[in-house]
């Protein structure tokens, strides 16, 4: 069709970058990733990676990659880490805030926030050398994003990730890939510096996040004796 998304769009990835993708609504960031890890084919061009490359792949469709839904939520985490054990399994569930009676749930009665938590828990299992995320701070609390951004942190891989979260970004990336109609910047170094070089801001979430998080502190601080 005439429904052109990316065009004019070439970089190079390499072992551990954290490079988040920015841009405008609808310029093809989702549609991006997808092409990455062969979800869906570009009509022109060449995505190569390298043959160590092993993909843990987060879509805003959390369900569907979820697979069958009337399973319990620590059912679903065990079938991609058996050797693990129960309690192996939990402990990764315990990390991503889930408890014991969450992990008896089933996966078809979570909430869109315990569908996403439950999805990174999934994708974070040993092996994968690259994690694509998209939106992954969609449907989550402040407690959850907070949880998220730590393990990502200690993640020992190659990230790439489209977020709106100015905070996460911040936390997260050392490379930024901004999409718009003639194509890709990229840019070497922290979103902060990105923004101020470029003049340009695409994100606006982190500052909800900052006043919750203030919040929550006051909050603490009112209820020390």
């Amino acid at each position: 069709g005439d429904n052109l998304v990316l065009d004019n769009v070439s970089f190079e990835v390499r072992q551990n970058d954290r490079i988040a993708v920015i841009g405008a609504n609808g310029i093809g960031k989702s549609t991006l990733l997808k092409i990455l890890v062969d979800a869906l084919q570009a009509d022109a061009g060449l995505v190569e990676w390298g043959y160590k490359a092993d993909f843990g792949y987060f879509p805003q469709n959390h369900l569907e990659a979820l697979g069958d839904l009337n399973q319990s939520v620590k059912s679903c985490l065990w079938d991609v880490c058996p050797a693990e054990g129960m309690g192996g399994v939990l402990g990764r569930l315990g990390a991503l805030l889930f408890n014991r009676d969450d992990a008896e749930k089933m996966v078809g009665n979570l909430s869109g926030g315990e569908c996403a938590r439950l999805l990174f828990a999934r994708i974070q299992v040993p092996g994968h050398t690259v994690l694509v995320l998209d939106e992954p701070t969609n449907h989550l609390d402040i407690e959850a994003i907070e949880a998220l951004s730590h393990a990502l942190r200690k993640y020992d891989g190659t990230l790439i990730f489209v977020s709106h979260d100015r905070w996460l970004v911040g936390q997260l990336a050392t490379r930024v890939l901004a999409l718009d109609k003639n194509g890709v910047t990229d840019f070497h170094g922290s979103y902060r510096d990105f923004a101020r070089q470029n003049r340009l801001d695409h994100l606006d979430a982190g500052a909800v996040m900052a006043a919750a998080r203030q919040k929550k502190r006051s909050a603490k601080k009112r209820s020390r004796p």
